[in-house]
């Protein structure tokens, strides 16, 4: 279910449609069927590259990545981030 003022997810989603050119939905509810009445959980982005199979992405510390052009992402842990620390990993993200 979509998550209201959920920044993490927001950015993520920019990030890839902005930078790395995904085409991106986000908050795909999924419940399994053995389930019955848990809390519906959802997938937070469903990326699809509709041009390339696979995408390199350097993090400018000499790390690169190869993303397939069909992804599940799942946004986690930045409720553990200190205001300023989410900040400023947002100021660096944004140079790349």
């Amino acid at each position: 279910m979509p998550v209201p003022l959920n920044a993490f997810v927001d950015v993520t989603k920019v990030w890839f449609t902005e930078k790395l050119e995904y085409l991106v939905n986000d908050s795909v509810p999924v419940k399994p069927k053995y389930e019955k009445g848990a809390t519906p959980s959802d997938i937070d982005l469903v990326c699809k590259h509709p041009i390339k199979k696979y995408i390199s992405v350097n993090f400018g510390n000499r790390r690169t990545i190869k993303l397939n052009a069909n992804l599940l992402v799942e946004c986690k842990g930045w409720f553990d981030m200190q205001k300023t620390d989410f900040m400023n990993h947002l100021e660096k993200i944004s140079s790349y």
